[in-house]
């Protein structure tokens, strides 16, 4: 089983996971991040098992999750880049950058690559983790709550607190938003930015030269469509119409 933690940063793929954890470990609290439960060798069963057990009974406390929702098309652009620029690397997959695939190919073809993964819902890590976080508490989206207000939005569970946040909120005050979460200060320690790898300027003409089928958008978003009601309360058809702006072809 896990080692005691204070903080499970359970957020989907590309969602400053990685910087939330380091930032709250730099501040002197145990935290690890995973965007499922394989990631960290956990299964629905001993997940819950692990809630549950003495240990926490022992402490008098409870696991404590923080989850972040993106706005799904940007996260999935994010996504693919770092499946095919960094991700090989790191696995080992290949020796350096120049072999794979965002290095290799041509943003016409990485953008047609991009288009058939998100039509056939392959794309590394397409699901949300906050709809694996409601199976794996055993509650439907229609039970959280957000207040879009404030940085973040306490929901408490029998054996669980999760908070939740939204992207585009907490990457412009990460710091301000874990001190309030914690109840302790909290310096911010950014890691695996996507602006900062060596890949940054393809993914930028990536995105600014990146069109989609209208239909294939409005798909995602219909398939998301009860986290976006509520992580973006009253303004999920603005948000679609921006991103139908920004992408549709």
């Amino acid at each position: 089983m896990h080692p005691k933690i204070d903080y499970l940063v359970y957020s989907s793929h590309k969602s400053a996971t990685q910087t939330i954890t380091a930032s709250l470990r730099k501040s002197g609290l145990r935290a690890i991040h995973c965007h499922f439960l394989n990631n960290i060798e956990l299964d629905q069963t001993n997940f819950r098992e692990w809630l549950t057990s003495d240990d926490w009974k022992s402490r008098g406390s409870r696991l404590k999750l923080i989850s972040v929702f993106r706005e799904p098309i940007d996260r999935h652009i994010s996504s693919f880049f770092q499946g095919y620029g960094t991700r090989p690397i790191r696995l080992g997959e290949v020796k350096d950058e120049t072999e794979t695939l965002i290095y290799r190919k041509s943003l016409e073809h990485l953008q047609d690559q991009l288009v058939a993964e998100l039509e056939t819902r392959s794309l590394i890590g397409y699901r949300e983790s906050v709809d694996a976080i409601c199976d794996d508490l055993e509650l439907t989206p229609g039970e959280l709550k957000f207040d879009a207000s404030h940085l973040s939005t306490l929901n408490s569970t029998p054996h669980a607190d999760l908070h939740l946040c939204r992207f585009d909120h907490i990457v412009q005050c990460i710091a301000p938003t874990l001190s309030r979460i914690t109840g302790r200060p909290v310096e911010q320690l950014d890691a695996n930015v996507s602006e900062s790898k060596w890949y940054a300027e393809k993914y930028r003409r990536f995105k600014e030269t990146l069109r989609l089928p209208g239909r294939l958008i409005r798909d995602i978003y219909d398939e998301k469509a009860e986290l976006l009601s509520l992580f973006y309360p009253r303004l999920e058809k603005e948000t679609l119409n921006l991103v139908l702006r920004r992408y549709s072809d």
